[in-house]
Order: structure tokens, then sequence, then C-alpha cells
């Protein structure tokens, strides 16, 4: 009978490491879900870890295999609550949909943060026709971009609506479709309404881009600008009297109050037909959904996906197939 190799002294410091990792990962993603469930984002920690999940709870499913690994069934045990609220939230986004029939009616949007830093216009103009959707949402447009652009995509969007920033409050809409009421107006970064004409059809668009949380200027973490940017849209939303999409890059995750805000006065496009979590930033490595479209009851999603190329910018673009209400 052979004697079993001793644990190298390296390996059982590596392994304690290791197994007390996991046992902290365990246990702050069970506190913060009982925190979530008893207090809610009024509670910093709460609100912090909310803007980074799905992700955070993604780590689940690493620290699992390890924790089997070194047999530490009471710190397995604790990544059973993020598991379980990962399946249950996202689960869904994994089953395979019945196709929808595309409408001639119908109306493609694609919504793009194309990143105030970004230099490649011809990479932004090539998405852009690659996807061929009906109208475009810009957020992030620079002058030197918006002149590009302007240029280059004038014979398949001849009708564009562009208000250029130095950073990042620029925002443009380039659109097949006759556009009118054309408004641009800022708090943190900047906003875009513009009323669509699609033959008999009046449609408010608006391309948003609420602040994101972290802000030195305010502190570490903080959430109210981007609440109350988000109020003013909803606000504006509400009074209209046609149907309306509002796409952009809202620096949220789809599990923050500022997301179910929103949702309770408009549908997710993404969650009614995107499979899959639907990242969009950062484009080196995508963990986070950033950037929604939201549409009123008379509008429906037929289709919705995340773009695979993102022309140089740290964002995927998102595309939505829509219908509207006969």
């Amino acid at each position: 009978m052979t004697a079993s190799l001793p644990e190298r002294p390296a390996s059982r410091i590596m392994s304690r490491i290791l197994a007390a990792l996991c046992l902290l990962y365990g246990v702050t993603a069970s506190l913060h879900l009982l925190l979530r469930l008893l207090v809610g984002e009024q509670f910093l920690p709460v609100t912090l870890l909310d803007q980074y999940l799905p992700a955070f709870w993604l780590l689940a499913l690493p620290v699992m295999v390890i924790c089997i690994g070194l047999r530490r069934w009471r710190s397995l045990a604790l990544q059973l609550p993020p598991l379980i609220l990962l399946i249950s939230s996202y689960g869904v986004l994994f089953v395979p949909r019945p196709a929808i029939p595309a409408r001639d009616d119908g109306l493609t949007l694609l919504t793009f943060n194309v990143s105030k830093d970004n230099r490649d216009f011809e990479g932004i103009a090539r998405t852009v026709r690659a996807v061929g959707a009906d109208v475009v949402a810009l957020q992030e447009i620079t002058p030197a971009a918006a002149l590009y652009l302007e240029a280059a995509l004038a014979d398949e969007y001849p009708y564009q609506a562009l208000h250029p920033a130095d950073s990042y409050p620029g925002q443009g809409i380039l659109s097949q479709y006759p556009l009118q009421d054309d408004d641009y107006w800022q708090i943190e970064l900047g906003h875009q309404r513009v009323t669509l004409n699609i033959d008999d059809r009046q449609v408010a668009l608006y391309s948003v881009h609420p602040v994101h949380p972290f802000l030195p200027e305010r502190g570490f973490f903080n959430t109210e600008p981007r609440a109350r940017e988000i109020n003013d849209i909803l606000l504006r939303v509400e009074g209209e009297t046609i149907p309306a999409i509002v796409a952009g890059d809202f620096n949220m995750s789809d599990q923050t109050d500022d997301y179910f805000k929103i949702t309770n006065a408009l549908r997710d496009a993404f969650r009614a037909r995107g499979s899959g979590f639907g990242f969009t930033f950062p484009s080196w490595i995508p963990i986070a959904r950033l950037d929604y479209v939201f549409t009123s009851d008379a509008i429906a999603a037929i289709d919705a996906h995340v773009w695979s190329s993102n022309g140089g910018s740290d964002h995927f673009p998102l595309v939505v197939s829509l219908a509207f209400g006969r």
C-alpha cells in the first residue's frame, strides 16, 4: 500500500487563501441578498453591488467549483443563494423562444454609444452600415465624429439631428424617416428627443445618456444624479400623446431601483425578445448591460440582440426590431 504524498506548504497556503476567498464571497453575496430584501438600496453597499449584477452573481459558478475541489461544503452552501437568484432572474433568457415574423410596418433601431475617445470613425460608420437599421441613436458623439458621420452616412440616413460635444454629452440621431421637433437638453449628460414621421404614424424617440454613478466630485459612488435624469426622462415620456421609444446608455444594471422605476412605465425590449445576458460593456470583456431600448405599450419588441462589432467603441451596439400596435 502506497502512502499519499504530504501536501506541500505552498499548496496548503494557496488552499487556505482560496478557501478564505470562497467564504468571503459567499458571506458577502448572502448578506447582500438579505440586505437587498430588508432595506434595499437605502443602504449604499446594496446599491453598489446592484450596479454590478448579474456579474457579481456569476462569480458563484467558479467559486462553487473551487469549493468542491477543496471539499469546503459549508462554503459551497453559501454559494446557493446567489446561484438561485441568478437562475430565477435570467434563466428564462436562455430558453429558446418562438420567432415572431417581421412586419412591413415595423422599425429597426440601433442604439450605440460610440465613445468620446473613439477615433475610428470609419469603424463606426462601417458598423452602422452593417446593421442597416432604420434609425440610429448615438451617444458620446464628438464634433469630429459628427462631421465624419454626417457626410459618410448621408446617403443611408438623409435625416440627421446631431448635437456633438467634446466630452460625454454629445448625442445624435440618424434616420431614414423624416425628423421634426428636435430637442436637446443637458442635466448631467446630454439627452435628445425627436419626432419620427413613419408614413402616417408619429413616434417620439428619445436618445438618452444618464450619468454613471461613479462621480469623483460627488464622492465614491452616488446614484442620485442618475436618478434625477431618469425621473426627468420619465416625466417627459409620461406627457407624450404618441407612442414613445427611449434608447441609450443608461449606466445601470437591470437589477437597480432605477431600472425597475423605468420598467414600471415602459417595456424593456431586450428582456421581452432578447436572449442571454445582453452584456454590452466593456467591449474587451463584456460583463454589464448598460445599453437599453424601452418602449411604451403601443410598441412591441420583435427581436433584440447585441451586435457583434463595436466599431472601435468601448460599448457594443444594441439592435432591436419593433412593431406598432394596429
